[in-house]
């Protein structure tokens, strides 16, 4: 269950994932808000309480993996907060993997360097230090630049706060960069019933409504890399096999070069042989599957951006960087809107968003209307009752009634305890 923080009221930090040092950053950031900090070092918990005028709520666990679901359930009732109203903070990215499946925000504070494996599983925010915590409480960053921008429909050049990751993989002749404007939830993943940009993904896939919004997120994109990693040169995309199948990125290559002055590499790089569909393969099958599949003409020492719309493995990105790189590129530079976030099991099902018109009750999902547009829940009877669709905020805000907990705080144990 994705539960998109509208405005955040509290956390739960996991004190014990950071270091000691960073004990006395807490009181500058915390004092105004609600938290609940989990910590099982009785000397730390009176080093803390001296920073904080209140009294602080400490929850302890010895075996916190394995109650996760009453940990988090019993800091939301000592809060009195439903799940949408909080994060959960951590340190540790391990730390971090046992909770993206909870109904609760997530925020890694941690400025190492993520490897690409460690991306399939990433947090709403991440942030370099405890001092940025105010910066999402008072909305100065809105989350991931690409799901920022389809969600709140905010132009992009009024979308200079959202967040980017910046990571890499290898090539055969060394690393290369990939910038992601966000995240991508498949249809097996519980995220994706009410995560926007992974359902506009896959309509572009079916037509063209999305590509004025993709190519002006991709024409950001390109800026950032020419500001902060190296001027580019020139920009292409990972061409589709020679089957026939619609060219998909090549518009949005051509409108990203004609807006920023760049050349147009899209004739520069082919598919040259058809290959069997990726999805059902392992990642070292992927590698394998497409080795030697394109083709590029020569690049003189250029800087080359190369556009895809989602990373899985990566194994398609790197063979075409592979043939780019060959081709005398100098360097290149992947671009992507989303990175594919690994399976996870829900912490409960959630309650489904029945349609309320008479005689119907069937299920709401979200859609991306035939235009491209805007987000709406639509009915799944909706060819049997013609069923009115929902607006995408009044049914976030149905979705997270249905799914509220009763969050009386006297309900809360006096001192909470795992052993």
């Amino acid at each position: 269950m994705f539960i998109e923080v509208n405005e955040l009221k509290g956390l739960i930090i996991n004190l014990d994932s950071f270091p000691v040092e960073s004990d006395s950053e807490w009181v500058k950031v915390l004092n105004d808000h609600k938290f609940v900090f989990i910590c099982s070092d009785d000397v730390r918990k009176t080093n803390i309480n001296k920073h904080f005028k209140q009294d602080i709520t400490f929850v302890e666990s010895k075996a916190f993996i394995f109650f996760k679901q009453t940990l988090i359930r019993d800091s939301l009732l000592r809060m009195g907060l439903q799940p949408f109203e909080v994060a959960y903070v951590t340190y540790s990215f391990r730390d971090l993997s046992t909770v993206l499946s909870e109904p609760v925000g997530t925020i890694l504070i941690n400025n190492s360097a993520l490897t690409f494996e460690e991306t399939g599983q990433l947090p709403d925010f991440r942030l370099d230090y405890i001092s940025e915590l105010p910066s999402v409480f008072n909305k100065q960053l809105g989350g991931y630049y690409s799901e920022m921008v389809v969600n709140i429909g905010t132009p992009v050049n009024q979308s200079s706060n959202g967040l980017l990751l910046i990571t890499s993989l290898e090539s055969e002749h060394g690393k290369f960069t990939i910038v992601s404007g966000g995240r991508y939830y498949s249809s097996k993943h519980f995220k994706q019933k009410t995560h926007q940009l992974s359902k506009r993904l896959l309509k572009s896939k079916e037509d063209t409504t999305q590509d004025d919004i993709f190519s002006n997120i991709y024409k950001s994109l390109v800026g950032f890399i020419n500001e902060n990693i190296a001027k580019a040169d020139g920009v292409t995309r990972v061409p589709p096999r020679p089957d026939g199948r619609r060219d998909r990125l090549k518009p949005l290559v051509s409108y990203i070069c004609q807006s920023s002055q760049l050349r147009d590499l899209s004739e520069n790089l082919v598919c040259v042989e058809n290959y069997t569909s990726q999805k059902a393969l392992g990642r070292d099958q992927r590698y394998e599957n497409i080795r030697g599949k394109f083709h590029a003409n020569s690049l003189n020492g250029m800087h080359v951006v190369l556009i895809d719309d989602i990373l899985t493995t990566g194994a398609t990105v790197t063979e075409c960087v592979n043939t780019l790189l060959k081709a005398g590129a100098f360097q290149v530079t992947v671009l992507v809107l989303g990175i594919n976030q690994f399976d996870s099991v829900t912490w409960r099902s959630p309650q489904k968003l029945i349609c309320k018109t008479e005689g119907c009750n069937g299920e709401r999902f979200l859609r991306i209307r035939n235009d491209g547009t805007s987000a709406f829940f639509m009915c799944s009877n909706y060819s049997q009752y013609k069923c009115k669709g929902l607006d995408y905020y009044k049914g976030w805000n149905e979705f997270n009634s249905l799914n509220a907990l009763d969050v009386d705080s006297n309900q809360a144990d006096e001192e909470i305890f795992y052993f």
